[in-house]
């Protein structure tokens, strides 16, 4: 980068931090086109990679004060990105644990391809209230590790309890669920869908 350049990104920068938006949009035309790509590489879905980089920028702009104008602007865009891009494939990875969790016990081993409408709801219902349930406590816990995507330390300090802890609220939360589940399908043979636990 010429010296030119690089004075009128710090310029840009220190102005961004301040608050001007006219920065931010230059720093949109910049590099959003370098930070689709980016997050393209690693997602392979257009909307997915829209919606992403509508995240990185919008995190940009809230954390703007954070910005450093001397380390420049486009290791700073690319750290938020991988961040974003990190975050989505963890929550994803996630849901697939949780899939394989559900479905190793259900014990459906074959269900109609299509569900009708009654029957989702059935189904969300069923799940909806199994969650309920669960004591506050170990609700929480499952709600925030499970399908927030929290860690078990996040959530150790957020209920101001230990690391240990957490994990047994969870252990025991996953058991009640899957036993309470498995009943209830044996009744309702009806396959366990993933899109509609994710909802909850």
């Amino acid at each position: 980068m010429s010296a030119e350049k690089a004075n009128i990104e710090y310029d840009m920068l220190c102005r961004l931090k301040n608050g001007e938006e006219g920065a931010f949009l230059w720093l949109y035309d910049s590099y959003h086109v370098l930070l689709y790509n980016y997050i393209f590489h690693f997602v392979k879905s257009v909307p997915v990679a829209e919606d992403l980089l509508q995240d990185v920028f919008i995190k940009i702009w809230r954390a703007r004060e954070r910005i450093d104008p001397v380390r420049g602007a486009k290791a700073y865009c690319y750290r938020v990105a991988r961040n974003a891009v990190y975050s989505f494939l963890s929550s994803m990875a996630r849901q697939k644990e949780l899939e394989a969790e559900f479905l190793n016990v259900s014990g459906v081993l074959s269900a109609p391809d299509h569900l009708s409408e009654t029957e989702q709801e059935q189904l969300e219902m069923l799940l909806y209230n199994t969650i309920n349930d669960l004591p506050e406590k170990r609700k929480i816990v499952f709600r925030s590790c499970r399908i927030e995507g929290k860690s078990y330390d996040e959530v150790a300090d957020q209920l101001g309890i230990s690391r240990n802890t957490v994990k047994e609220h969870l252990v025991l939360a996953i058991k009640f669920i899957k036993k309470r589940m498995e009943e209830q399908l044996r009744e309702k043979p009806i396959l366990l869908i993933l899109s509609l636990l994710l909802r909850f």
